[in-house]
């Protein structure tokens, strides 16, 4: 919910988050439904409707938000905050890292009434 309130924020913040892994750098990413898959793409290809395509991804599939997210640079996989996480970087890991530094200041004004003053 956080990611489509704040969406255009998200995705200003997902190409910074990206582009500073580097030009070289490839993502290797596949769904367990095989209905969206990254394999040998460059970070300087990876286009709004990609990251929209993922973002969707996120949102619809419970299996795909725990897939490894892997990040290789000349062939060897970058260990994104593997000594912090103890784990394997997740989509959920870079969904969380990108909506945190994106939202990082904003507000939502929310009601379930009509706002009349």
């Amino acid at each position: 919910m956080t990611m489509s309130a704040f969406l255009p924020f998200v995705l200003h913040e997902m190409e910074l988050f990206l582009g500073h892994l580097g030009k070289s750098s490839v993502i290797n990413f596949a769904s367990t439904d095989k209905t969206l898959v990254f394999n040998d793409t460059n970070i300087e290809d990876f286009s709004q409707a990609k990251m929209l395509k993922l973002i969707k991804l996120y949102s619809v599939s419970h299996e795909d938000r725990i897939a490894p997210f892997i990040v290789t640079q000349d062939g060897k996989p970058l260990e994104l905050f593997k000594q912090s996480l103890g784990r394997t970087f997740t989509l959920t890991d870079l969904f969380y890292i990108i909506t945190e530094r994106a939202i990082r200041g904003k507000h939502v004004f929310a009601t379930r009434y009509p706002l009349e003053d």
